[in-house]
């Protein structure tokens, strides 16, 4: 998938969330809205059942005032009173929204304050004395009570159509808003199923391509490795053998023929037997450079001494080889990659790194083995430095190559320069592992990872021209 393409679906996804989210938030409000109607018809209700129990309150307790004469019964018909007056206060407030309501209240209220009055003149006649006044005040207060309960019936039958109505509008906004969050649930896993897919199939493909490319470097390395082989056996077995039977046959010359003189046969003959034999000897070094025999026949501890000795005496740079004893054969993939990155590392010092004295190790770990080339060079640049880290171009391909090999191996490698010098470190599993057990980008071993040992000074040369052995 194309990058634009990625980017259409994200924005799109983005899109369509927010969308919902909004939806969501809108219908979410409007359901708190209903619960909040649904709990505020609760509450008018409530007072209107209030005002109707103080409406009883009143009415029992003048009565009983009249009745008897016994004054508890004239406060607690006063105190009705004033918690009527109280609640419906409270009522209007509740209701000062709903027109319908305030009209009810306003029909309501003269009615109490005339059945008050007439309540308030029928106590005020002598207690237990009826007469036909009092008796017609009762009658004239019981009717106007009677009106204002049907006022609050009326009230009550209001709020209970609000509420089924309200009840009704939140019950529906509460399953509207259930169903969009579904939708909103639904349309985030498919958002995340989508990105995951992606990020999967974008990990494959990369895990892939770099698989590939890994599988092509280390097929070229092998059939650079191969063609070594193959011209180190072709230069010993063919031109080298060639330039024996020249020298035997010169040999020949030299002591059979009779044409020449003796003097200048001699000359010519030893030139020629000397050339051939350097011829010879040439042969075989770039035989050995490509692929010494002796990393094959005796390993890599040997075949490190010999090419060592070797690049001391072209370079005239120092080399102090430092081989842990307790080191002994290792796996052939092992000793061919350490042998590459020795012939790789001295190369470059002898090019570039203006060095004098190098300092070879190799350690034998538990976990694996430690193998470092440390110089007292100029470094690399910081620039050429930071690209290799990065891409691992800017060096050429020689230490792309080790690099490349390490891994394949599960190791880990290491270049590090400074103005002080430079140092190469290889580490290797002591067995090459399966490439799905390595972590990307860095080293996995079976049990554990080899460290750097502490590193050590470049020694002074002693009297015999050799270092000097540091603790």
């Amino acid at each position: 998938m194309s990058e634009r393409a990625s980017w259409t679906i994200f924005v799109s996804g983005i899109a369509v969330l927010i969308l919902l989210g909004l939806s969501t938030a809108l219908l979410t409000s409007r359901y708190a809205t209903s619960e909040d109607l649904v709990a505020h018809t609760h509450r008018v209700e409530t007072a209107v059942a209030r005002v109707r129990g103080d409406l009883r309150s009143a009415e029992s307790a003048s009565l009983s005032f009249i009745a008897t004469g016994d004054r508890a019964y004239l406060e607690q018909y006063q105190k009705a009173n004033a918690d009527l007056s109280a609640r419906v206060v409270t009522l209007s407030e509740l209701t000062a929204d709903n027109p319908t309501q305030q009209q009810s209240l306003a029909e309501f209220n003269p009615l109490i304050s005339e059945s008050r009055s007439l309540m308030d003149r029928a106590i005020a006649l002598a207690p237990n004395t009826p007469t036909g006044d009092q008796a017609d005040l009762i009658r004239q207060w019981r009717d106007t009570t009677s009106k204002a309960v049907n006022v609050l019936a009326s009230m009550r039958d209001e709020e209970n159509r609000l509420m089924t109505v309200r009840v009704i509008t939140s019950t529906t906004t509460y399953r509207n808003t259930l169903r969009l969050l579904v939708i909103v649930g639904a349309a985030v896993l498919l958002f995340l199923a989508i990105v995951f897919r992606l990020l999967l199939k974008g990990l494959s493909e990369r895990k892939q391509a770099e698989s590939a490319v890994r599988r092509l470097s280390i097929r070229i390395l092998q059939l650079r490795d191969d063609e070594r082989r193959k011209i180190a056996r072709d230069l010993h077995d063919s031109i080298g053998q060639s330039m024996a039977a020249v020298a035997m046959n010169l040999t020949m010359l030299r002591e059979h023929t009779l044409q020449i003189p003796s003097d200048k046969r001699d000359v010519m003959l030893s030139d020629s037997l000397e050339l051939v034999q350097q011829t010879v000897t040439e042969t075989r070094t770039i035989s050995h450079l490509l692929h010494p025999p002796l990393l094959d026949e005796a390993g890599f501890v040997s075949a490190a001494k010999w090419y060592v000795d070797g690049f001391t005496k072209r370079s005239q740079i120092t080399v102090n080889l430092d081989i842990s004893a307790d080191v002994g054969r290792l796996p052939r993939e092992t000793e061919l990659v350490l042998f590459r990155a020795l012939q790789e590392g001295l190369t470059n010092i002898h090019k570039h790194s203006g060095s004098t004295q190098v300092t070879v190790q190799l350690t034998a770990q538990p976990h694996g083995t430690v193998f470092i080339i440390r110089d007292n060079g100029k470094g690399i640049p910081p620039s050429t430095l930071a690209e290799f880290q990065r891409t691992g171009g800017g060096s050429g391909i020689g230490l792309a190559g080790i690099r490349e090999r390490v891994q394949d191996l599960g190791g880990r490698f290491e270049l590090k320069s400074s103005g002080e010098g430079t140092q190469l470190a290889v580490m290797l599993p002591t067995k090459p592992l399966d490439s799905s057990t390595l972590a990307p980008g860095g080293a996995n071993f079976e049990s554990g990872t080899p460290s750097l040992p502490t590193a050590k000074p470049l020694s002074p040369l002693n009297k015999s021209g050799f270092f000097a052995r540091t603790a």
